[in-house]
């Protein structure tokens, strides 16, 4: 069977600090040593509460971290999940990559999508306590990719927001929910007086096939082609009119940028939670390279810092590793943001030619998916290979 393609989740998962590591083995250990209670206990021999006790070391690795145990292909199915803590996202693939090899167990790092979702309103009575009282959702794309909703049911905004984010989740799969889940907008209902002109509840089947038949519009107005078949000398190239962005932007001091791909770059300019799925149909995960141009001379900086960038290109795309989606030059910064089909050799592709450039002390390379846009990718300044 084939492997999965990395993420840049796998990407940091694989280096995070030893502390973490250690903390994850012995949890691990743990947890081998006490795999036949924990299947007992499933089966209604162990004591009350003897399963949260088990997890409990658990919060040794970080406080944050969530767990949940089912049914699984191999008999037990166990997710530890950073729920909707995004800044523990990759700390929870960590946690899944070094997970034993145990017969009739098998780890996630999210909880999945529902097996049969016609028990889910029992199960979000019994996570959440209370009954879904939706009673519609409507389904459409967003100017982001992502899926906006219209919920309508009794109860205050707030819980019916609540209600929906939760049930997208329970239905198909946290990372589902993370990735293509956007806005969502309430209407509440007067409840009925003595049941009359009571809504029925939410069709369940209605909104799992809205939602697939959305994603599916969505992934259909991405880009029809991978970024590495960009031909930058003939593409079509949109330049944006930019209005002041707030002091808190990431890229508050842009003045100018060209796009190969608009509806990214009005993503980038929104501000808001962002997600590579929602913008690619081929598996690429975008990422922004920084460089400081402060002590720098602007203008001619500028057109090397330009020349860097179509000398990048040009390598990923030769590699078929990605290819590069935008340029923004600002007051201080040049930044340059590429999709990546092939994170490990994108990545090495970029050091290469910032090691050649000289350009090492200034530059930061960061990915922009949630939990990943403060974590810089490691550049290694000691690598003198020629860039393809």
């Amino acid at each position: 069977m084939p492997s999965k393609p990395m993420t840049p989740y796998d990407y940091f998962a694989d280096q995070i600090p030893s502390s973490q590591r250690r903390a994850i083995r012995q949890f691990w250990t743990h947890f081998v040593s006490k795999a036949d209670e924990l299947d007992a206990c499933f089966k209604g021999q162990g004591a009350p509460g003897r399963v949260s006790e088990i997890m409990e070391p658990i919060q040794a690795i970080h406080p944050d971290l969530m767990w949940e145990f089912g049914p699984g292909e191999a008999g037990h199915e166990l997710a530890i999940t950073s729920e909707w803590d995004a800044a523990q996202n990759v700390l929870a693939r960590a946690v899944q990559h070094l997970a034993p090899t145990l017969p009739g167990w098998s780890f996630l790092d999210a909880r999945p999508q529902a097996a049969d979702i016609s028990l889910i309103p029992d199960h979000y009575a019994a996570r959440f306590g209370e009954q879904l009282s939706l009673s519609e959702i409507q389904c459409e794309v967003t100017r982001t990719g992502r899926i906006g909703l219209t919920v309508t049911g009794y109860g205050d905004k707030n819980q019916l927001v609540g209600q929906a984010e939760a049930l997208t989740a329970m239905m198909f799969g946290e990372w589902t929910e993370r990735f293509y889940l956007g806005w969502i907008e309430a209407e509440t209902q007067k409840k009925p007086i003595f049941g009359f002109g009571k809504k029925p509840a939410l069709d369940l089947q209605d909104f799992h096939s809205a939602w697939h038949s959305t994603i599916h519009e969505a992934r259909d107005q991405a880009p029809g082609k991978p970024a590495f078949r960009i031909d930058q000398d003939h593409a079509r190239i949109s330049s944006l009119d930019l209005e002041a962005l707030p002091e808190d932007h990431p890229r508050a001091d842009l003045e100018t940028i060209t796009t190969f791909d608009r509806r990214f770059s009005e993503t980038v300019l929104d501000g808001g939670p962002f997600s590579s799925p929602a913008l690619s149909r081929f598996g690429e995960w975008f990422c922004t390279l920084r460089l400081d141009g402060e002590d720098e001379p602007h203008e001619d900086w500028q057109a090397a810092c330009m020349d860097l960038a179509i000398d990048m290109h040009d390598s990923l795309s030769e590699a078929e590793a990605g290819g590069r989606v935008m340029s923004g030059f600002g007051r201080r910064y040049c930044y340059f943001d590429f999709a990546l089909g092939d994170i490990a050799s994108g990545i090495e592709i970029l050091n290469r030619h910032l090691v050649q450039a000289n350009m090492m002390n200034i530059a930061r390379l960061r990915f922009l998916d949630a939990g990943l846009e403060k974590l810089d990718v490691p550049l290694n300044p000691l690598s003198t290979q020629r860039p393809n």
